[in-house]
C-alpha cells in the first residue's frame, strides 16, 4: 500500500473544520471550490495537513491522486472475483432484514473495519457488502472526483490567490494592493488576514473531509479481523478475492491535462515500491502524480512570490552537488524552504485538470513534458538533500533506492582495517554518483561505514 499521513499530520482533527482550527500552526488543504454538494457543508476537502508539501514530497506520501483525477475509466479495471461464500437465506436477524437502501447507507458511512466486521456478521450480509463494494469507486468518484474542476492545495497563512481565481471570483474576492499583503500581523493576532484569507476561511469552515476510496484499506482490514474472526482458513482466499482492487493495465499510457491552459504532461502507469497502482512521469518512475501535482498546484499565498512562467522555471537550481556535500557534513545546510520555490507558487493552481488515457491532441494543446523532464532532477537531488538533513530513515531509504532505479548507484571496494587493527581486507560498498560526488548509500549498503 501508498505510504500515507500518520494521524498526528492529519489537520484538523476531525471532518468538520473549526474557527479555532485557523489559528496557531500552518497546515495546507486540497480543496475544489467550485464542486459543492447539497449537505450542511456544501464543500470537501480531499487533503489536510500540518505537514509542508515540500515534506509530503520527501516522505513520499500519496493522497490517492490518480483516484481523484482519473477520467478515463476505460483506462482503468475494478478486479473482484466473482465468488462470494454461499449466501444462506435462512435464519436472517433484523439486521439482515433491512431494506439494501438502508444497508447501503450503513455500508457508505463505515470505516473499512467497521465495514468489514459487520459483513462477516453473517454470510448474506458478506455477500450484500461485496455487492455494494463492486461499485463502490464509482459512487465514490461520484461525489468526489476533482476531474474538470478547479483545484488549489492552499496554505491557511495564505494572503493572495492566483490571478486564475481572483478572475473567477471577480464579485466576491479583489486583489489585494501591496500595503495591504506586507501589511504585520497585529499583536495576539495568528496570521494576517486579507479578503483572500477571508475567502479561504469561508471555504474551509464550510467543508468537511472527503473519504478516500477504500479499495486497499479493506484488504488491509480484512487480513487484521479474519485472524480474530471464527472463520475457517480454507474460505480466506475466496473472500479476500472477492474485495475489489482497482487496478491499470501495465505500460500504459496517460495525459496529465490542463484544461483551463490547454497544457498537457505525459505520464505512463507505474507500481510504487509501496505497491500503490498509480501513473508518473514518463522516464521518471519516481515522480508520481501526488508528487507532481504538488509541485503544480500548491499555492501558499504569501505575498513574496509570483507565478513563474515555464520558460522561467527553467532557471530552477534547488539543491547542488555542493549542496548535498555540505549536507553530509552538516545537516544544517539542508536545503530550506527558498529551494523549493517552484512548490510554494504552482503555476497550475486554481486551475482545472485531468487524468486521460493517451490520445491525439490538435494543434491547441501545448505539451509541458520537457520542462518537466528539465526539473525533475532538480526536484529530485533537492528531496533527496531534505531526507538527508530531516527526513525519516524510511525516506532516506525511499531516495537511495530511486537513485539505484536510476542507474547512479555503484559498488566501490574500499580497504578497511579489521577488528585486531593490524590486518587489512576490502570490502565493497554501495555509492551514489552525484556529479563527481561520491555519497555512501548507507541504507542500500547495510554496513558500518
Amino acid at each position: 500500500m501508498a505510504h500515507r499521513q500518520e494521524t498526528n499530520y492529519v489537520f484538523p482533527k476531525t471532518s468538520e473544520c473549526k474557527p479555532s482550527d485557523l489559528d496557531g500552526f500552518q497546515w495546507w488543504a486540497l480543496l475544489a471550490p467550485k464542486k459543492t454538494d447539497r449537505t450542511a457543508r456544501p464543500y470537501f476537502r480531499v487533503q489536510s495537513s500540518r505537514m509542508k508539501p515540500s515534506y509530503f514530497c520527501t516522505e513520499y506520501r500519496s493522497f490517492d491522486a490518480f483516484k481523484l483525477f482519473c477520467n478515463s475509466l476505460d483506462g482503468i479495471k475494478i478486479q473482484s472475483s466473482s465468488s462470494t461464500m454461499p449466501h444462506k437465506l435462512r435464519g436472517q436477524s433484523r439486521l439482515e432484514r433491512l431494506p439494501l437502501e438502508i444497508l447501503g447507507l450503513i455500508f457508505e458511512v463505515s470505516e473499512p473495519d467497521g465495514f468489514i466486521a459487520l459483513s462477516l456478521c453473517s454470510q448474506s450480509l458478506w455477500a450484500l457488502a461485496i455487492n455494494w463494494a463492486q461499485n463502490g469507486y464509482l459512487r465514490w468518484r461520484n461525489a468526489f472526483s476533482l476531474a474538470g474542476t478547479p483545484v488549489i492545495y492552499a496554505s491557511s497563512y495564505l494572503k493572495t490567490l492566483p490571478q486564475y481565481l481572483y478572475d473567477m471570483y471577480p464579485k466576491f474576492v479583489t486583489e489585494e494592493t501591496e500595503e495591504e499583503v506586507a501589511a504585520p500581523r497585529l499583536y495576539g493576532q495568528g496570521r494576517t488576514v486579507t479578503r483572500s484569507t477571508a475567502w479561504f476561511n469561508d471555504i474551509v469552515l464550510q467543508s468537511h473531509l472527503a473519504p478516500v476510496p477504500y479499495d486497499g484499506l479493506y484488504v488491509q482490514s480484512f487480513e487484521q479481523i479474519t485472524s480474530k474472526a471464527n472463520i475457517p482458513f480454507r474460505l480466506h482466499k475466496n473472500m479476500r478475492s472477492s474485495l475489489p482492487i482497482m487496478t491499470i493495465e501495465k505500460g500504459s499510457k496517460w495525459l496529465l491535462r490542463n484544461l483551463t491552459n490547454n497544457e498537457y504532461i505525459r505520464m505512463e502507469s507505474v507500481m510504487t515500491t509501496e505497491g500503490e497502482v498509480t501513473v508518473s512521469h514518463v522516464g521518471n518512475s519516481w515522480l508520481t502524480l501526488d508528487m507532481l501535482l504538488f509541485c503544480l498546484i500548491c499555492w501558499r499565498g504569501d505575498g513574496r512570490q509570483n507565478t513563474w512562467s515555464w520558460e522561467q522555471l527553467e532557471g530552477y537550481v534547488g539543491m547542488t552537488e555542493e549542496g548535498i556535500d555540505d549536507t553530509l557534513h552538516d545537516p544544517t545546510y539542508g536545503p530550506l524552504d527558498d529551494k523549493f520555490w517552484p512548490i510554494w507558487a504552482g503555476n497550475w493552481a486554481g486551475h482545472s485538470l485531468e487524468v486521460v488515457t493517451d490520445r491525439e491532441l490538435d494543434s491547441s494543446w501545448v505539451d509541458r513534458t520537457k520542462s518537466i523532464e528539465t526539473l525533475a532532477p532538480k526536484m529530485l537531488l533537492t528531496m533527496y538533500g531534505l531526507a538527508l538533513a530531516e527526513g525519516s530513515p524510511q525516506a532516506r531509504h525511499h531516495w537511495e533506492s530511486v537513485f539505484e532505479q536510476r542507474g547512479d548507484v555503484i559498488d566501490e571496494e574500499h580497504e578497511c582495517y579489521v577488528s585486531d587493527g593490524v590486518t587489512i581486507e576490502a570490502k565493497t560498498h554501495k555509492k551514489i554518483v552525484i556529479g563527481s560526488l561520491r555519497v555512501h548509500a548507507d541504507c542500500l549498503c547495510g554496513c558500518e561505514l
